[in-house]
């Protein structure tokens, strides 16, 4: 009996568990997607449910939205950028998250995948981390009371050299 009721438990608590939905190689690669491509991702992929499009400078951003209470969300903005002169576009990628934790395992994880902390520092609201390789600048910024923050992650101009 004492088994059972030690295995319901932790059926219990394995369900109520919610891990991070979104990684940062997974917010890299979306930097690298078409909208359409991004969508199939984060919709077929992820289960992410497409909450609406805004037309903004241009760019047509797209608002996607893992999680249903406000305790915890995730919500991830794909379309916004810079436009060079020659017409390409170097990608921005947003991910909002209601949970503090999920984004230290995302400095983590951008430590691990080769990314340098260039810069790690606080202002009254936020603590911030700036995190860079010659593709990717990625911007972290966390709640002081651990409740949430941003991961922005922008595509680096870089020129070839033949």
């Amino acid at each position: 009996m004492k088994k059972l009721l030690g295995i319901a438990f932790l059926l219990f608590c394995c369900a109520t568990v919610q891990a991070q939905t979104i990684t940062i190689y997974d917010l890299t690669n979306i930097s690298n997607l078409t909208d359409a491509q991004a969508h199939n991702f984060l919709v077929l992929n992820r289960l992410f449910k497409e909450l609406y499009t805004q037309d903004i400078d241009g760019f047509n951003l797209q608002y996607y939205q893992f999680g249903k209470s406000d305790i915890k969300k995730e919500t991830v903005i794909v379309g916004a950028g810079i436009k060079k002169d020659d017409g390409s576009l170097l990608r921005k990628v947003t991910y909002n998250t209601t949970q503090g934790a999920y984004l230290y395992k995302v400095i983590a994880q951008a430590k691990q995948s080769g990314l340098n902390l260039a810069f790690q520092g606080a202002d009254r609201y936020k603590n911030i981390y700036l995190l860079e390789n010659f593709l990717y600048s990625v911007h972290i910024y966390i709640n002081v009371d651990n409740s949430g923050g941003t991961v922005e992650v922008q595509q680096k101009d870089f020129e070839d050299f033949d």
